[in-house]
């Protein structure tokens, strides 16, 4: 399934970090998040488990967690703004062919 490396903002828009991409670690284990097109996010170089006892979750289920305004939750909006900002991503780099070898796993 194909799947990109989870490159977004933080959902806040009062963060100073807010409109900047960061990539996205698994807090855990401390490897790199990824999206897959279920919008299933997991471990990029392993297969790490989540609380839930899976390898991966939903983004929707996620607790986010910025280091930079360290605000633990957000609301439905703001998570929802950063969602469809990644899920365009995804789709574009589907669609578009350009996404890197790295980020393709089918």
């Amino acid at each position: 399934m194909p799947s990109i490396k989870m490159k977004i903002s933080c959902p806040n828009p009062s963060c100073d970090s807010y409109g900047d991409r960061y990539q996205w670690y698994k807090s855990n284990c401390g490897h790199y998040a990824k999206l897959d097109t279920d919008l299933d996010v997991f471990c990029g170089p392993s297969k790490c488990k989540w609380k839930c006892g899976k390898t991966y979750v939903q983004i929707h289920k996620l607790r986010w967690d910025c280091g930079d305004c360290n605000v633990k939750e957000h609301s439905l909006n703001t998570i929802s703004a950063s969602l469809n900002e990644l899920s365009g991503a995804l789709i574009q780099s589907i669609c578009k062919g350009r996404a890197s070898d790295e980020d393709k796993e089918f």
